[in-house]
């Protein structure tokens, strides 16, 4: 029974690990004004973790099916070993900026999707 479930929660790791490959060719892309902004408290507070908004110390975080709000609330409360960023730290201008970037990131990473 034992070796069941770990070959359950093995195959399920595997399962809900989504590896992105970037797109091949030409990496730079043109962002709007938001986003640009957006990308340099990115890289400040985010890549470390999150680099390019791929799995690194933390998750990927552009192939998350997730909504602008929910996004801002994580960054404000954090969450497991994700610090919170405070508005002290990353105003709430900052912050739309920054889910701006990860909207531009996921558009290029993941076509056709869509995050409100």
């Amino acid at each position: 029974m034992k070796k069941i479930s770990v070959l359950i929660l093995i195959s399920l790791l595997v399962a809900c690990s989504q590896k992105i490959i970037p797109p091949s060719g030409s990496t730079k892309t043109s962002l709007n004004e938001n986003a640009l902004k957006g990308q340099k408290v990115f890289m400040e507070n985010c890549n470390r973790c999150h680099p390019g908004g791929m799995s690194g110390l933390g998750p990927a975080i552009i192939n998350k099916p997730l909504p602008s709000f929910l996004i801002k609330f994580q960054v404000r409360n954090g969450l497991g070993a994700m610090p919170s960023f405070h508005k002290d730290h990353v105003s709430k201008e900052e912050l739309n900026n920054v889910v701006a970037y990860i909207k531009e990131l996921r558009s290029k990473y993941l076509p056709g999707s869509v995050m409100n």
